[in-house]
């Protein structure tokens, strides 16, 4: 095995890079350079719309329901038969990972997945928040006089010591947060991320694969960041590859635990389906996506409710295939949806329908009643408390 880089950035949506839309607000000439001479996988999907998840299904290389995991509770104590890092690990690759500060907490004690070997880094930052939306450094009681957007130039030196002392092969995964320099937005920052891709590309000797853990909802369907979704925007995630496979693109489904043959092996499999999962079996704020071909299925399992859409002729996921009368609002009736639809392949997803649901019923578990009204009750009290209401609940 060659010396590889895994870059990921957190809330990395396809649609931010050039390679993937044509129309992105962002040049990532780095990125799309590296995707010219390796493969873009055009339908590459994360299994989680969070990262403890994510984490888990890629360097695993199971899907979410496989393990069996009751809550994020139980994450600690459960030991992966095997990881990509231990994979790695006994077969003479040196593994490294380096994050910046703010996952510490937020995700290590959460994912358990690394190899005892692993050297795992996290960048100083001297007191930063523990939020999403927050930076990696804090310009407040910086003791070095670190500026506002030097986290890649720490993570560059970092990864250059690597090359200089270590010996080959090494394998690193560098993960960006969700924002690199302070007080920006989601996406604000996919120009430093891709200066960041290529003086790696110009200054280290290794393969490079990019991809992200997760997307988020940009105001899609009323939604705002992620974690609670499997729709396109939170899971449909950008993945490029050294050209493994001898082709320029891959344009079947493929799942994010796939890369762990991807990356150990360059194995690539063709699946019958694709899985997203928002949670572990026993919470009940938990939505599974499966995906066959052009048709994903959507369980809820807080109303169980179900959804279908087609990925290729309803990309944005306007309508629910599964939805008998679509109400009209305005006129106060509704309408047989295959009448005021048009929908040429109305028997191909109700094929697709019954074998996605079938699916779900093989794979599903749910806990018994007793963890449901358990959850419940958390889910309510969780609610509660965001709202400053928690009060009410303890008394």
């Amino acid at each position: 095995m060659s010396n590889l880089i895994f870059i990921t950035k957190d809330v990395l949506r396809n649609d931010y890079l050039k390679v993937y839309n044509h129309n992105s607000y962002f040049n990532t000439p780095n990125i799309s350079k590296l995707a010219s001479v390796g493969t873009v996988f055009k339908r590459f999907y994360s299994s989680a719309p969070t990262t403890n998840l994510a984490v888990i299904s890629m360097f695993t290389g199971k899907p979410i329901y496989k393990h069996g995991i009751k809550s994020i509770k139980n994450i600690v104590d459960y030991n992966f038969d095997q990881t990509l890092f231990s994979y790695l690990e006994n077969n003479g690759v040196k593994t490294f990972t380096l994050w910046s500060k703010e996952f510490e907490k937020l995700t290590k004690g959460n994912t358990n997945v690394f190899h005892e070997n692993t050297e795992v880094h996290y960048s100083p930052n001297y007191g930063v928040e523990i939020a999403p939306q927050k930076f990696a450094f804090s310009e407040r009681n910086n003791k070095d006089n670190l500026s506002k957007n030097n986290l890649l130039e720490y993570f560059f030196e970092y990864i250059k010591n690597i090359e200089k002392n270590g010996s080959s092969p090494w394998f690193l995964w560098c993960h960006c947060p969700h924002v690199i320099p302070p007080g920006k937005s989601y996406g604000s920052d996919i120009d430093y991320f891709d200066e960041f891709v290529g003086r790696i590309m110009e200054n280290i000797n290794t393969q490079i694969i990019i991809s992200a853990d997760h997307g988020h909802q940009n105001c899609e369907k009323g939604r705002i960041a992620y974690g609670y979704d499997v729709y396109e925007p939170s899971i449909h995630i950008p993945l490029i590859t050294p050209n493994y496979f001898n082709a320029p693109t891959i344009d079947f489904p493929v799942d994010q635990s796939q890369l762990f043959n991807i990356i150990s092996k360059q194995q690539l499999e063709k699946k019958d389906f694709i899985y997203s999962d928002t949670r572990f079996y026993k919470q009940n704020d938990r939505k599974l996506s499966i995906i066959r071909n052009n048709h994903k299925y959507i369980f809820n399992k807080s109303d169980a409710s179900e959804e279908l859409y087609d990925l290729i002729f309803d990309k944005n996921e306007n309508v629910n295939l599964l939805i008998d009368n679509y109400p009209d609002l305005e006129r106060g009736v509704s309408y047989p949806l295959n009448e005021v639809y048009f929908y040429p392949y109305w028997q191909e997803a109700e094929k697709n329908y019954y074998l996605l649901k079938s699916e779900k019923e093989r794979i599903w578990r749910a806990g018994n009643i007793f963890d449901s009204i358990i959850e419940k009750f958390k889910t309510i009290r969780r609610n509660l408390k965001k709202k400053g209401l928690s009060w009410l609940i303890s008394k």
